[in-house]
């Protein structure tokens, strides 16, 4: 299929997100943590399929990992659809997340970049209703989807 092909780079450059997040630093050597958490309390940081997403996750890790001292890996996930039953562990997706649970071992899940349209009715439920997700409001920067012409 013509996809097999794109899939295919989408996991290597997961793959290579995770990597660089678990082996390489970007503060200085010298600049030590907040805390010390040993990485007990790790956080997994949804990367979903669009450029934006990928760069937000990337620098969460980097804040999280070398300045706040907390176990970080990345959760390759090629859509955002079902982001709210995987945040609230309802739906447990992806390699590192997987890893993680069939060990048994507790982590944070996040994803700094949630698309909800089309999801609505999982908002409602897990973040108004249950109160399972918390909803920690706008990243920061305006997205435009839209068709771009010259």
């Amino acid at each position: 299929a013509p996809w097999a092909a794109e899939e295919r780079a989408d996991v290597t450059a997961a793959a290579d997100l995770r990597e660089i997040v678990k082996r390489r630093r970007c503060l200085p050597e010298a600049r030590q943590p907040l805390y010390r958490f040993q990485n007990e309390r790790v956080w997994l940081l949804e990367a979903n399929d669009w450029s934006s997403n990928q760069l937000t996750a990337t620098i969460a890790a980097i804040l999280l990992s070398e300045h706040a001292g907390y176990g970080v890996d990345i959760n390759y996930m090629p859509s955002g659809s079902g982001i709210y039953s995987r945040i609230s562990k309802e739906t447990i997706q992806g390699a590192a997340a997987t890893e993680r649970s069939s060990h048994g071992r507790l982590f944070g899940y996040a994803n700094l970049e949630v698309w909800p349209s089309g999801q609505r009715d999982q908002y409602l439920e897990l973040v108004t209703t249950q109160g399972r997700v918390t909803d920690m409001g706008y990243v920061g920067y305006d997205g435009r989807s839209g068709w771009f012409v010259s």
